[in-house]
């Protein structure tokens, strides 16, 4: 009989374990919290400043006739320009909608060219006038439209806009041992066009790597004046001018 109680208690036990098991609380996993993922925003004003090179194009000159002209009329010399190193700084304003990857801006750069070059007309058999020319491209000023791309703090952006260049022209004629120089001058409104990745390394600074092709194509006029008052007039097609440019900005 005591073997036939204890098998009940046993059974007993056995049969209330779950029921107790399920009354006491159970223990659920804790709930996993979405951190958004901060990204960066470049909206906001900024400015900066450049360096790089400018290169590519060649000049062409011309005699042209007029009264007096030298006897190398219609004779024709080409010659390169330098290529150079080039400064600048710009000023602008970025646009970026919260959540959408696309930046919009507006940029105000002005920087130096300041490309050289030298070129001689050599006169007809029997005479000895020897015309040289120098042209330098002196500065600019660029306002232009900027559309990007942007990959957190990776911009890819493409630039264009409306650009006023200051391109000097100056001569050098040497006649019978000789010199005087001649005038002439080449202000111009023309287009520039690029493209270029800038990177946000700080919260407030960029860097960037750009390229803008300058389309100053302009044919100058160019008069001058030996001691004799013979008259030299010729013509100088301007060629356009490619640049590469690094450079870092400050945002606000």
């Amino acid at each position: 009989m005591k073997k036939t109680l204890l098998a009940a208690l046993l059974a007993g036990t056995a049969l209330a374990a779950p029921a107790a098991a399920a009354d006491l609380p159970r223990a659920y996993p804790a709930p996993v919290v979405a951190v958004p993922v901060a990204y960066y925003n470049w909206t906001g004003f900024y400015v900066g400043g450049f360096v790089g090179g400018a290169f590519g194009g060649d000049v062409r000159a011309t005699e042209v006739g007029a009264p007096n002209v030298w006897n190398a009329v219609g004779q024709t010399t080409t010659y390169d320009l330098e290529n150079k190193f080039i400064f600048g700084g710009q000023l602008g304003y970025n646009w970026q909608a919260s959540g959408s990857p696309f930046v919009w801006g507006l940029e105000l750069e002005i920087g130096s060219l300041n490309r050289r070059g030298n070129g001689v007309l050599n006169p007809p058999p029997g005479l000895n006038d020897t015309i040289s020319f120098t042209e330098g491209s002196q500065w600019y000023a660029l306002l232009a439209a900027r559309a990007g791309y942007a990959v957190d703090r990776t911009l890819f952006y493409v630039k264009g806009g409306i650009a006023y260049t200051d391109k000097p022209i100056g001569s050098i004629i040497d006649v019978v041992g000789a010199t005087v120089a001649g005038d002439g001058e080449g202000k111009e409104w023309t287009w520039a066009l690029g493209a270029g990745i800038e990177y946000a390394f700080a919260p407030n600074w960029t860097v960037k790597g750009e390229y803008l092709y300058f389309h100053t194509r302009k044919t100058i006029g160019i008069d001058a004046y030996d001691p004799g008052l013979n008259q030299y007039n010729f013509t100088q097609r301007l060629p356009g001018t490619h640049t590469l440019k690094l450079g870092v900005n400050y945002r606000f």
